[in-house]
Order: C-alpha cells, then structure tokens, then sequence
C-alpha cells in the first residue's frame, strides 16, 4: 500500500467529511429513494433516477475517502527540523518577478490541493520547485503559458522562533509543541509554518486540552 502524505488538518478534514457523508447525507439520499419510490413508475421518475445518481457518488466518496485515510502518512509540520526550507506542509509567500504580485501558498497533499484557496498540491509544478528552497532564493517554474519566476518571500513562525532561541537559548523549553500561537489575533492550526509579515504580532500561551 502506497503512503500518501496529507497534513494534520487535511486528515482532520477528512475525517469531518466522512463522518457527514455517513450520518447525514448517506440517510437522506436514502430518504429521497424512498420518497421516489412511492410516485409510482421508476422509469419516468426523474426524482428516482437523480437520486439513485446522488446516492452511487456518495458512496464512491466513501470508498475514496476510506482509501485515503487507509493510505495517509499525517506529515506533523510541527515536529519536524527544516532549517528553514520550505517542506511538505510550508506556507510561504511569493512574489511573481514579472508582475510584483505577491501570492500565499500551502504546499499539501493531492486530496487536500484546492488552487482556488491557494492549496498547491506538492507535486505540482510550482511544488516541486519550491520544495527545498529558503526566504530570498528565485524559483523557475514551467507552466503551459510560459516559465515563471518567483522569489521566495515569506518568513514563518518557525523561523521566528529559531532566530528567538539563537539570541536567547534559555527560551528553547517554552518554544515547543503544545503551545498555541496567535498570529495577528488569529489562532492557527500548524502555526509552526504559517507566514508571518514584517509587522505582524506573533503571540504564544499554553495550549488549551480539548480544543
């Protein structure tokens, strides 16, 4: 069985889904059979028929998602030592040197991948030219319009933190997991990696149990 790398809110997100497919859509497709049913003919009945159709995808849905889950290496972003570089799980900005437009990315899993939320899948073109590269370096990247050239921009949490315990070494046993971290009033999830800008405000406090 082949491993696929997903990150900890992907799986989590997974699993919420799942858990809706099961407990809420999978009885109410059930339901609309029943209703369609009771019209009478089953060869005219449209109803029937979109139903049946709604019902085959549900459960093809849970099929895959089962998969995945079966499959799914849970990359911890936050336990991992990268120096820096960007990895599995980064989010880090860029800025396209044509256009000086500045774009935000998470680098996830192909069941995560969503472009129009700027969730790049790893593999992906611009991924894998990514991967590996620290603030400052330029990245080429072909695409079907042409090759397009970025410079990685962002500085992330964790960097954050590793210049702290560089000048303050004493600071190294309160910057661990299991703290919660705040970027400009926001909570985040796998804080380790997300960018922070040149004026940001970056708090910590204790994590809280139970969500």
């Amino acid at each position: 069985m082949n491993k696929e790398p997903i990150t900890v809110a992907g799986l989590k997100n997974l699993k919420s889904e799942l858990e809706d497919l099961k407990n809420v859509q999978r009885p109410k497709v059930v339901e609309a059979i029943a209703e369609a049913r009771s019209h009478g003919d089953l060869k005219e009945n449209a109803e029937y028929h979109a139903a049946k159709e709604q019902q085959a995808l549900i459960e093809s849905r849970v099929i895959a998602i089962n998969d995945l889950i079966a499959r799914a290496n849970v990359i911890d972003v936050t336990k991992i030592e990268n120096e820096g570089k960007v990895i599995f799980g980064s989010t880090i900005k860029v800025q396209d040197l044509e256009s000086n437009k500045q774009i935000t990315y998470k680098l996830v899993g192909q069941d995560e991948a969503d472009i129009s939320k700027n969730l790049i899948f790893y593999k992906s073109p611009i991924g894998k030219a990514l991967i590996g590269k620290n603030k400052g370096e330029m990245v080429s990247v072909n695409t079907p319009s042409g090759e397009k050239n970025f410079e990685v921009l962002a500085d992330n949490v964790k960097q954050v933190f590793d210049s702290l315990v560089k000048l303050h070494p004493s600071l190294k046993p309160h910057l661990q997991e299991g703290i919660a971290v705040a970027i400009d009033g926001k909570v985040c999830q796998d804080a380790w990696l997300e960018s922070v800008k040149p004026d940001s405000e970056v708090h910590i406090f204790p994590g809280i149990g139970g969500g």
